[in-house]
């Protein structure tokens, strides 16, 4: 019995999710402005993420990674 709820709760909420997709998409992207402000931002975003994510030996997050490892040797 309680396979089949959760197997019914997990077909409506795809079915939700995919509803509120549809509908985000139907919807217009903005005025030029606020395309322009929006495009600034994620270039900002993504140039923020690549920096984060270019981890070379040198860097500190990699030193941090390998912390615990110095502690427990």
């Amino acid at each position: 019995m309680e396979l089949w709820l959760v197997l019914i709760i997990s077909v409506l909420a795809i079915a939700f999710a995919s509803f509120l997709i549809q509908n985000v998409m139907k919807r217009s992207v903005g005025t030029p402005e606020m395309q322009n402000i929006s495009n600034a931002i994620k270039e900002g975003a993504e140039a923020f993420l690549a920096r984060q994510n270019n981890c070379r030996f040198g860097n500190c997050r990699c030193a941090l990674t390998f912390c615990p490892l110095r502690i427990f040797a």
